[in-house]
């Protein structure tokens, strides 16, 4: 590994010609036919190993071709830092023997577009698998290089072959002809496959990458959403929420535009919403939720396919491309308001629903099946709520209205007296977000609601943890001395004296209060004296 590249490049090469590897084999067959000492099989496993940390990739190649990888790997079990007490023959052999099946869910033709896949699969095998971290971290950009090199190949192959992507998607046509079990497997292999596609796509070029998005939607990708995520398996509707976020973040336009044509029943749109409540597993639910969110992020509504508008966009995800500015084209242009309608008109009534308490009892449930319910449909309301903070901050002229309106702050109220700590902190950020928009409408609304009473309440149940409902609730505070906001200034100080003015473990308190005193001097008509029932008047 010392040597130079020229060097390591000739060496490898004559490894090649000379056929040195195949011979190796033979010698390692013969070693373990005659149960020779395992030290021999040491040095046979030091030899592969300087072989790979060549770092060529011709050689790579050579030594992963489909009659030598077999005998490779098991060379490679031969490790000498793995103690003997832990040593298993045969272990990577039995393994891609009979452990990995090959299977295609159409039939590929091209012998080099086989082989690159095959190549790929025991290259990456090798790297987590079977080569020690130090072999790895010596070999990284190599066996990447090889690793991208051939996902360029594949994609390239597939995309260019109308015969595998019209295959894969009349497929997705005819599922619903088969019986439940049958669509469920089906459906799960095609969706891999595409999500394999998808995930080998980051390699190409923008143009490329490009192209190949432009195919799925051609062939009609966004048109098995729908099933799949209504699909009973999880694992079908991990993979439809894995390729749609691909596509929303690749062309969000695209897929807006398909979500409005599909009239009237709107079945994407329709399936992503019903799903941040139907979905049980928690983890997929937040995903859901999350593509609703990206879908509804406005630094995206002028985005052109392929570009990434800024580094944190406001869904809060983070992505790792620098700015850049597109010229909208004509179909973002005309879509994406109409979208924000549609989404306001149709779907924002049903979100805020989900923040009601389900108050169904079955009384054929268990315990453990009600406890089950309970935490699913109390995840949808911290998701639904942490959404709703979303579109305080980004869509304040189009939400407002709504939120005054629908009593969304009673609504929020009632998370807050959750005993679960996350659905009370989700509920305490979005009062936050409404006052840090510095909105008198919500000033309003607050003061008229309970949302100050189960906000105090809970500060004292957290009055002494140190948690991040006490401190966001301390911050929220803070924020409201330093802006100096009267109407909310005076509500409290009126409001809570007997409740707040004793704390003493932050300043934040003490600094408040001196801040409410200030304010009745300088105006003594400034304070607002407000009923339980929350009629304010002066």
């Amino acid at each position: 590994t010392d040597l130079s590249p020229f060097v390591r490049s000739t060496v490898a090469s004559t490894i090649i010609v000379e056929q040195y590897v195949p011979q190796l084999v033979q010698v390692f067959r013969q070693l373990e036919q005659q149960q020779s000492p395992i030290e021999r099989l040491y040095v046979l496993f030091k030899i592969i190993k300087e072989m790979i940390l060549l770092q060529q990739t011709p050689l790579f190649t050579h030594l992963m071709s489909d009659n030598l990888y077999i005998d490779i790997f098991g060379i490679l079990e031969y490790d000498p830092e793995i103690p003997q007490s832990l040593f298993q023959k045969n272990r990577h052999r039995d393994y891609l023997r009979s452990g990995v099946k090959w299977k295609q869910v159409v039939t590929f033709h091209d012998p080099v577009l086989i082989s690159r896949i095959q190549m790929n699969f025991r290259i990456l095998y090798l790297k987590e698998h079977v080569l020690s971290p130090s072999i790895v971290a010596n070999c990284f950009e190599s066996l990447n290089s090889l690793l991208f090199y051939n996902s360029v190949v594949i994609i390239n192959k597939v995309k260019n072959d109308q015969a595998v992507l019209s295959q894969v998607f009349q497929q997705f046509t005819q599922l619903k002809n088969e019986d439940k079990s049958t669509i469920i497997e089906k459906q799960k292999d095609l969706l891999n496959f595409i999500w394999e596609l998808c995930s080998m796509s980051k390699s190409l070029q923008q143009g490329e990458k490009n192209s190949f998005f432009a195919s799925l939607f051609n062939y009609g990708i966004l048109t098995v959403f729908e099933d799949a995520l209504k699909s009973p398996a999880k694992k079908n509707r991990v993979l439809a929420c894995n390729i749609l976020g691909v596509c929303i973040k690749h062309d969000p336009g695209k897929v807006r535009d398909f979500m409005m044509r599909e009239v009237p029943t709107f079945g994407l749109l329709t399936a992503l919403v019903d799903n941040i409540q139907a979905e049980t597993d928690h983890g997929t639910k937040g995903f859901v939720a999350d593509l609703v969110r990206q879908l509804l992020d406005l630094e995206t509504f002028d985005q052109a396919p392929g570009t990434n508008t800024s580094n944190t966009n406001q869904s809060g995800s983070s992505t790792t491309d620098q700015p850049i500015t597109a010229t909208p084209t004509p179909n973002l242009v005309i879509s994406n308001p109409a979208f924000l309608f549609l989404f306001y008109e149709r779907f924002i009534d049903k979100l805020v629903g989900f923040l009601e308490p389900d108050y169904t009892n079955n009384n054929d449930e268990n315990e453990e099946s009600r406890l089950n319910k309970r935490k699913n449909h109390n995840s949808c309301r911290s998701h639904v709520c942490e959404l709703l903070t979303t579109l305080v901050l980004f869509h304040s002229s189009r939400v407002n209205p709504f939120i005054i309106k629908s009593n969304v702050f009673d609504k929020i109220c009632s998370l807050m007296r959750e005993n679960e700590k996350y659905i009370a902190l989700c509920a305490v950020r979005f009062i936050k977000a409404c006052i840090t928009s510095k909105q008198e409408i919500y000033y309003t609304a607050i003061i008229n609601s309970d949302s100050f009473y189960s906000l105090v309440q809970l500060f004292k149940e957290n009055e002494h943890l140190d948690n991040s409902v006490s401190s966001t609730i301390i911050s929220l505070f803070e924020f409201i001395k330093d802006e100096n906001i009267v109407q909310l200034i005076s509500f409290i100080g009126s409001t809570f004296e007997n409740q707040l003015r004793h704390i003493r473990f932050v300043p934040t308190f003490q600094q408040f209060w001196e801040r409410y005193e200030t304010n009745l001097k300088t105006d003594p008509n400034a304070i607002l004296f407000v009923k339980r029932n929350g009629q304010a008047e002066k």
